[in-house]
């Protein structure tokens, strides 16, 4: 079985929870070209689930800063391989970045790997920054929901 999203908790159910979210906004870098559809289509798509402002940024010069509420995009093989075990294949990770003395949210990066241009790399951006969001993962058994643990048994649904 190919899993391909790593986060900090599994959910046991079809509501997602939301481990955190900004009073304020959110943004978001596309750091390579070939990732830029695939995130303007996920950003289109978590601007009709989230409250908060989601900016998009397509420069190409990510800056890799720290700052409250960013979320950087990135082809990222090396961060990818290291969540491989020999029963789990990851096709992205996402790592988040919490303040040292608040333990809140800082920014997240997105680390798309290789493998995951071979599937539905729409989908896969799209759950990715979904983690980025404060979104944990559902149970496998809720067929559809965008944060469903498996490729195969994920699609677009959020409820």
């Amino acid at each position: 079985m190919l899993l391909f999203f790593i986060a900090s908790a599994f959910g046991g159910e079809c509501n997602s929870k939301r481990a955190y979210h900004l009073n304020s906004e959110y943004n978001i870098y596309v750091c390579n070209t070939n990732l830029k559809s695939s995130t303007l289509k996920a950003v289109e798509y978590w601007r009709n689930i989230v409250p908060e402002r989601i900016n998009i940024h397509t420069s190409i010069n990510c800056s890799y800063e720290k700052n409250l509420g960013s979320i950087y995009v990135l082809n990222g093989e090396e961060e990818v391989k290291k969540k491989e075990t020999d029963d789990f294949l990851p096709y992205a990770v996402t790592v988040s970045t919490r303040d040292f003395f608040t333990k809140g949210f800082l920014s997240s990066e997105v680390h798309v790997g290789a493998t995951a241009y071979d599937k539905d790399l729409d989908l896969i951006v799209a759950h990715e920054i979904g983690h980025g969001l404060g979104f944990d993962h559902v149970s496998k058994s809720c067929y559809g929901h965008i944060m469903n643990t498996t490729l195969g048994e994920s699609g677009y649904d959020f409820y």
